[in-house]
């Protein structure tokens, strides 16, 4: 999927990125198009309060100076650049490693790859919403994101973070912990069982 919407209504600023995009063999759509997904939505932070994002696989990114981006209230993109931003930042936002290539393609954002994660207050973050785990509930969770994408045992989970010995089946219990605290909190899903194995943390 290469197609982009910009709103913006600093016209030399959007003709600027249009010319920019059309390079790099992105669709830019005309001005007065509506955002249908899948597609990246490039928005003004001043035009953003007046954009409705399109439900689906959207790349929704907003751009400008500082003290326009912290006035935009409630709204989260999926990304956000600060001005003013070199156009390698812009088409890696966008196209992420496809960026060089003849025909790139919309970067998919993926669960794992929307949440923010503290380490010193424990707190896990997706979107504006945030969860506060346990010493015990993190380490679990710090194992798995960090094999995300990998099938990790039981057997793995119990040694690295109760460090051994019998009673895997605690695993499972703080599993559901995570899961309540995370999964149904923010209303997706990052943690699959892996029947007969153990876990994976999604992508």
């Amino acid at each position: 999927m290469t197609d982009v919407y910009i709103v913006c209504s600093d016209k030399i600023f959007r003709r600027m990125l249009c010319l920019e995009l059309s390079e790099y063999g992105a669709n830019v759509l005309p001005e007065d198009s509506v955002p249908v997904s899948p597609c990246a939505l490039l928005i003004s932070a001043p035009d953003a309060r007046n954009v409705t994002i399109p439900e689906g696989d959207c790349l929704s990114v907003i751009f400008g100076y500082p003290e326009e981006l912290s006035g935009i209230g409630g709204i989260v993109p999926a990304a956000m650049l600060e001005r003013p931003f070199d156009t390698d930042t812009l088409m890696r936002t966008l196209f992420g490693d496809s960026k060089s290539s003849a025909s790139p393609t919309i970067r998919k954002i993926t669960a794992a790859g929307r949440l923010s994660v503290d380490r010193e207050s424990r707190t896990v973050s997706c979107q504006g919403v945030s969860s506060r785990l346990t010493k015990r509930e993190y380490a679990l969770f710090e194992y798995l994101y960090s094999r995300r994408g990998t099938e990790v045992s039981r057997g793995e989970l119990y040694n690295a973070v109760w460090g051994g010995g019998d009673g895997e089946n605690v695993v499972d219990v703080y599993i559901c912990y995570l899961r309540e605290k995370l999964e149904n909190k923010f209303g997706v899903k990052l943690i699959r069982t892996v029947r007969g194995k153990g876990y994976m943390f999604e992508e």
